[in-house]
């Protein structure tokens, strides 16, 4: 809040700089909660400028509003891929609509992983920077154990893996292989969907519900859900909409079918009945911001380095996205 007030002074402002596209988002979302509340700073600085409307119409006065309130603003500088993708394309459809964005980094809390050398390219990739921090790899048959043992990366051969049925997986030949975080894959069966198969399927159904504005989303497998009927495994999917509080069951069930079409293994397992279809659930307005206040408050994360979770492992979370749930 107070990073916003001293900016609104300053009509130089030509960046805007956060570790993540989410911090950006949540703040310049603080302007539409107050822009209309008297005596807010940010209603009588809108109101000097014009910019108060009201109806209908009221949403398009954000459509691009980072660059009207800043005329020089010429980049935004953040991490807008893998869990923050979704806050990326929020705010290049509208708050930052006509500002160009660069995400540099692929790090974690243990260092530097990588660069993004290719800036002006929509998909994001990174040049690995394997010197920045010490590696070690884990055999994926010893990730059970308690204790397993660990291989340097000269250790670590692969000469030829096969393309898998859900993401590609190439050899060690100068083709590139696909990573994900192992604790944000779905995985009832073993079928290990990771999030962005999972997000590029929820656009895919979200294309087919009328009106619908995905705000956030995040899942949890049935195990943490004991308290959900159905005994078949299956996901537990929470969604927060603008444009639609509610939808059919026919629209629910799109985005099962969407992931059965991106995942040969998930469509192999829901064929076979061993994984039972999704429960999409609609949650409230705002849910989403104060499921992430209880993250990092259990967590005791700054908001600076926190990413939502797009798996929930934590029974408590689904608990209360389910006290949310509006359809």
């Amino acid at each position: 809040y107070l990073h916003l007030l001293f900016a609104l002074k300053d009509p130089s402002v030509g960046t805007l700089e956060s570790n993540f596209a989410s911090t950006v988002f949540y703040a310049l979302s603080i302007i539409i909660v107050t822009y209309k509340h008297p005596p807010s700073y940010f209603y009588l600085f809108f109101a000097s400028r014009g910019l108060l409307s009201s109806g209908p119409s009221s949403r398009k006065v954000f459509h691009g509003i980072a660059k009207r309130l800043w005329p020089h603003l010429h980049l935004v500088l953040a991490v807008d891929s893998g869990s923050n993708q979704i806050y990326g394309e929020m705010l290049r459809e509208n708050y930052c609509r006509g500002v160009p964005f660069y995400s540099p980094f692929y790090a974690a809390t243990e260092g530097l992983i990588g660069v993004n050398l290719w800036p002006q390219e929509p998909t994001r990739r990174y040049m690995l920077c394997p010197r920045s921090m010490f590696c070690e790899f884990l055999p994926e048959s010893s990730l059970e154990e308690e204790t397993p043992h660990t291989l340097l990366m000269e250790e670590v051969k692969e000469e030829r893996t096969m393309s898998s049925l859900s993401q590609t997986l190439q050899d060690s030949s100068g083709n590139i292989c696909s990573f994900a975080r192992r604790g944000q894959m779905l995985s009832v069966r073993g079928e290990k969907v990771s999030e962005a198969l999972f997000l590029n399927a929820l656009k895919k159904a979200l294309a087919q519900w009328p009106g619908a504005r995905l705000i956030d989303y995040c899942c949890a497998e049935s195990g943490i859900m004991d308290s959900i009927g159905g005994s078949d495994p299956h996901y537990q999917v929470f969604i927060e909409l603008k444009g639609v509080r509610n939808l059919t069951e026919e629209q629910r069930y799109k985005l099962d079918i969407c992931l059965q079409q991106d995942s040969a293994v998930y469509k192999s397992f829901r064929f076979k009945g061993s994984i039972g279809p999704m429960r999409v659930q609609l949650v409230a307005e705002g849910a989403f911001k104060e499921l992430r206040k209880r993250m990092m408050a259990f967590s005791n994360t700054s908001p600076n380095t926190f990413k939502m979770h797009r798996v929930l492992r934590r029974k408590e979370y689904g608990d209360f996205l389910l006290g949310k749930t509006i359809s």
